[in-house]
């Protein structure tokens, strides 16, 4: 244990400032621990979202604000409703929320349930040390096709694009199309209440937020046009607050959803794809934060 409270990974138990802290192994457990201390001592505001914004790194475009990205692979509202109060509480003023109609589908936390039991995990337990071999092996580079060096930087942006990317990115979202054409997207009820809870606690909070539509590549966003739309208006209602959102999936982003070049699958955004979102993003939060 005094071993393991020596080295920190997590930067829980000793000084945290000013330390670039990355993420080795399992993400979720990871940033949730990084959260009690890290994060806030480092970082006004986070960027908190599913994969989708888990690769965008506003840091690059805005020096005026201290961001880390809590994103996390998979997450739905559940979870990023309790990792985003869980930096609130800690000291965050700040917020930046990514929202698609994939994280409304199921609520609950999917592999772990985030409590005060992962904090004490961090003096010894199999996940870990799992942490402290998966790190070796990333800083060795012994296996860079699975565990690339640096993928989740001291920022919280994980640089996943060389293990996202498909060969055909037109192929895949004609796929995706096909998918999308007879399996509409479904919101649950739990999921919307979840997030309008996130809301009230903002506003409560008196913390300042901004929420962006991840946008969708314009062929997958036509087939189900309006249930999209339909999901996008009852987070403008329950936001109510239209300086609040941007939204990528309005025509006069078309061009930009239209374009293969900004994504590396059905979904996740290129480097290029990020660079444009992040400037949008950046240029927004200035006006709203600042």
């Amino acid at each position: 244990m005094l071993i393991n409270i020596y080295i920190d990974v997590y930067g829980i138990f000793g000084e945290s400032k000013n330390k670039k802290l990355p993420v080795y192994y399992n993400e979720r457990i990871s940033k949730y621990l990084l959260s009690y201390k890290y994060i806030p001592i480092n970082y006004n505001t986070i960027i908190a979202g599913p994969s989708l914004s888990d690769n965008i790194n506003i840091t690059q475009c805005d020096s005026s604000l201290k961001i880390y990205n809590i994103s996390i692979m998979g997450g739905n509202i559940s979870e990023t409703k309790i990792l985003t109060i869980h930096c609130i509480d800690q000291g965050i003023k700040n917020v930046i929320l990514c929202l698609n109609p994939y994280q409304f589908k199921d609520v609950g936390e999917k592999e772990i349930e985030f409590n005060d039991k992962i904090y004490f995990s961090a003096l010894g337990s199999l996940d870990l040390y799992q942490t402290y071999l998966v790190a070796i092996i990333r800083h060795l580079e012994l296996l860079p096709s699975k565990y690339p060096k640096n993928q989740i930087n001291e920022n919280g942006v994980n640089n996943y694009e060389k293990l996202f990317e498909v060969n055909n990115v037109k192929e895949k979202i004609k796929d995706e199309v096909k998918i999308r054409q007879l399996e509409k997207y479904f919101i649950n009820p739990k999921a919307m209440q979840e997030f309008k809870e996130l809301i009230v606690y903002l506003k409560k909070k008196e913390i300042q937020f901004l929420i962006y539509f991840h946008p969708i590549p314009l062929e997958i966003l036509k087939a189900d046009y309006n249930s999209v739309m339909q999901f996008q208006n009852k987070i403008c209602n329950i936001v109510g607050d239209s300086s609040r959102i941007l939204d990528f999936n309005q025509p006069k982003y078309h061009q930009f959803t239209a374009n293969y070049d900004n994504y590396i699958d059905h979904g996740h955004l290129s480097k290029s794809g990020c660079e444009e979102i992040t400037l949008k993003i950046s240029q927004r939060i200035n006006e709203l934060f600042l």
